[in-house]
């Protein structure tokens, strides 16, 4: 780099990234650093508006994903980490394992970088990315192509929180996405800095390199201004879509709920009151559904082909539809998204007290809070002969199966029938898809104890098991496979 901070510092990519982080002081700031010509700018920049700014200094690090795509991914890594080393800016590099499982090469890699960043950032945390005006010009494109609707067509917002969980106070910030490609590129080369060329952005056989080196340029010769215009359009859209929202808040509410299911979306469709509505009601209510699970939006007429069978079906049959990689479910009058079950090793035995959360297909088996344990002591006290003590946690280890494999054994409490597993999914409305899968305890050889899925702790035993045992809760893990450098 041959110029001086001071032009960077003054110049007006700075004073657009000093003016959008006004409203985060004191955040810690995480720049998503791939190596390409904008992120190397924008960290350049960002290191000197710090530099300057004294409040803001020792709040960035920088994220690069190594995808492993290309023969020169571990040289883009160095790079990276050569640049930050120079800036004295912290690097936080992860290798990632792309699980293509029926979406495309990029949606992919998209997917497999957003599960580190909601791995790695903390609390309160702001994601900057170099997004800018040419790349929302293109996703604007590729979204129209494939029909989207006017979520779709808002393409990328400037700030929104970093995942669907309404709770999450982290936010994902695009401050240069009202510069072009040119601009950006123009001040890049007059700074001197370099960066990292990835040789699959020529392949036109991926459609956003069609979109860009194609389309927009054709486009371009007749309309110059093109990608300024595509983005405003694409602010206006996202203006329309949150009033929209804020209109159709109640009928969401009525119709979408929380899901805490592990290998199950976050959120489930009422049929029973999506059925109230007009069909364009419905078709909103249905792509808002399937947004909110991280899904593509519908193309063509699959999807409403299955709701119209799950709408006519009988209370006990279980429409089913193959969507991507997932596969959208009915059960109990409600609609779910369902992921895969990737094959892995399962732990054999869980031992108590519970150090540390066990891993279990796509989700983790956790302690639940001291106030569930609270109760759990509290019930007990009700629930034993008099006499029988509550026996204080011990370090203890359990077999730990998937219900499947326990077929024949029971759950026992004292006073009371044995219960099969099949009474426990039914009472506890367990879906089908989960059934064969839950981890359970195995005590004795013949009773098992399905995690999370009993309430009471007087098992039919020789003396009442430690509490961890019966506060234990399989549930939903968002944290993404990646392997750490």
């Amino acid at each position: 780099m041959n110029s001086s901070s001071d032009n960077l510092f003054e110049n007006e990519l700075a004073q657009l990234l000093i003016k959008k982080l006004e409203p985060f002081h004191q955040r810690p700031l995480y720049l998503a650093l791939s190596g390409g010509m904008d992120s190397m700018l924008m960290l350049y920049t960002l290191s000197h508006v710090l530099n300057h700014a004294p409040e803001l200094k020792h709040r960035l690090t920088a994220i690069h994903i190594n995808h492993g795509l290309s023969e020169n991914a571990d040289t883009w890594q160095q790079q990276c980490q050569q640049a930050c080393d120079v800036l004295a800016v912290p690097l936080i590099a992860r290798r990632v394992v792309i699980d293509i499982n029926g979406r495309g090469l990029e949606a992919a890699a998209r997917q497999s970088r957003y599960d580190v960043f909601d791995s790695v950032l903390p609390n309160k945390a702001v994601l900057l990315m170099a997004h800018h005006a040419s790349d929302q010009a293109e996703t604007f494109m590729l979204r129209l192509l494939r029909g989207s609707g006017l979520a779709g067509l808002g393409a990328m917002p400037e700030r929104r929180i970093l995942t669907h969980d309404a709770k999450d106070e982290r936010v994902l910030l695009r401050p240069w996405l009202t510069l072009t490609r040119d601009v950006l590129a123009t001040r890049a080369r007059a700074e001197g800095i370099t960066w990292v060329d990835d040789e699959s952005n020529q392949d036109q056989r991926f459609d956003r390199n069609w979109v860009r080196h194609r389309i927009l340029p054709s486009i371009k010769e007749r309309h110059p201004s093109i990608e300024t215009r595509l983005t405003t359009t694409t602010e206006r859209l996202q203006s329309d879509y949150r009033l929209l929202q804020q209109l159709l808040e109640p009928f969401i509410e009525a119709v979408i709920s929380s899901c805490k299911w592990p290998l199950t979306g976050a959120y489930a469709l009422s049929l029973t009151e999506l059925q109230r509505h007009p069909y364009a009601l419905q078709e909103h209510l249905v792509r808002h559904w399937l947004l909110l699970n991280e899904c593509d939006m519908p193309e063509g007429d699959k999807v409403w082909h299955w709701l119209q069978q799950c709408f006519n079906a009988a209370d006990d049959k279980m429409p089913e539809c193959a969507y991507g990689e997932v596969t959208l479910r009915r059960y109990r009058q409600h609609v779910y998204v369902v992921f895969a079950i990737a094959k892995e090793q399962l732990p054999e035995h869980i031992r108590l007290p519970l150090v540390e959360p066990v891993a279990w297909l796509g989700g983790v088996i956790v302690l639940e809070d001291d106030n569930a344990k609270s109760s759990a002591v509290n019930s007990s006290s009700l629930d034993h002969p008099q006499g029988m003590e509550f026996k204080a946690a011990v370090p203890s280890e359990y077999s730990l199966l998937p219900a499947g494999q326990c077929r024949g054994m029971k759950v026992r409490i004292n006073g009371r029938p044995s219960r099969t597993l099949k009474n426990i999914w039914q009472e506890q409305g367990i879906p089908p898809w989960l059934r064969e899968h839950w981890p359970s305890l195995v005590i004795d050889s013949d009773t098992i104890i399905p995690i999370g899925l009993v309430n009471g702790c007087s098992l039919d035993l020789l003396k009442c098991e430690p509490i961890e045992l019966l506060s234990l809760k399989w549930q939903p893990c968002a944290i993404g496979r990646c392997l750490t450098q």
